[in-house]
């Protein structure tokens, strides 16, 4: 990313402000005093989409907080996985103003409908850097650290080492369907930054509890949090895991 340019964020569109992570980016974005934010919101309508977002935001922030960021952001009704993200003409036109997107919005279970992970993380995916290379915008991609995979596809005893600037080293990122999309999405950002895109990819670890110990409003779709209420429930634990070492990062740390 040395040859990239800086990134301003001044006017920001945000996706996956509903989301445990993108709550917590739109609240520390909104503390830079010349940022203003759009959040793309799924919903029935303007209306519906605003309420869900405050709904989140006073989970994880508290009522008075939800209403100081409510002020501040601009909510578009919109589906990312849809031509021109689902808004008319003039809404889609408005966005080419934007000078950097974050986007966060992705379905991060890790079992699911195949047809469902194409649509949001890869369609999504293919969308939103169209959008950013018709603005001219700064892409920020919140990916993350599963595409590692867990092990090499050919040959299950080798070891090697996947850093940041790795890709494709052989490894079984299609073996999750949840993984495979979002490989499948840095893929595609890629090829936009060999074609000049200014934008980066974030990848995220393993999302816990804020720093004061809020954990995400919906716990059921959190796989550790599924691994760990599974281990209480058998009262057992698998002797391979027992030396296992297990990276957590507090998302308002990981916002910040």
């Amino acid at each position: 990313y040395a040859h990239l340019s800086p990134i301003r964020a001044e006017k920001v569109l945000l996706t996956g402000a509903t989301g445990f992570l993108g709550a917590h980016i739109l609240a520390k974005m909104l503390k830079k005093k010349r940022t203003h934010v759009i959040c793309l919101v799924r919903g029935k309508d303007e209306q519906d989409a605003s309420a869900r977002l405050r709904e989140q935001l006073t989970f994880y922030f508290g009522t008075q907080s939800s209403s100081e960021i409510m002020k501040k952001v601009s909510v578009l009704c919109a589906d990312i996985s849809k031509d021109n993200l689902g808004l008319d003409e003039a809404s889609y036109a408005a966005l080419k103003k934007v000078d950097t997107i974050i986007h966060s919005a992705a379905i991060t279970d890790h079992v699911g409908q195949e047809d469902e992970f194409e649509k949001a993380n890869v369609d999504g995916q293919r969308n939103i850097t169209s959008l950013a290379g018709l603005a001219n915008a700064a892409l920020v991609h919140i990916s993350t650290t599963g595409v590692s995979g867990t092990q090499f596809t050919l040959d299950k005893r080798k070891h090697g080492e996947f850093d940041e600037s790795s890709f494709y080293i052989g490894q079984n990122y299609a073996d999750n369907v949840y993984i495979n999309s979002k490989f499948r999405a840095e893929e595609i950002v890629l090829e936009a930054i060999e074609l000049g895109l200014n934008a980066r990819i974030m990848r995220v670890g393993m999302l816990t509890a804020t720093l004061g110990g809020r954990f995400q409003k919906n716990p059921e779709r959190n796989a550790f949090a599924n691994r760990i209420a599974a281990l209480c429930a058998i009262a057992c634990v698998p002797v391979g895991m027992l030396g296992a070492n297990i990276e957590m990062t507090p998302v308002d740390s990981c916002a910040q």
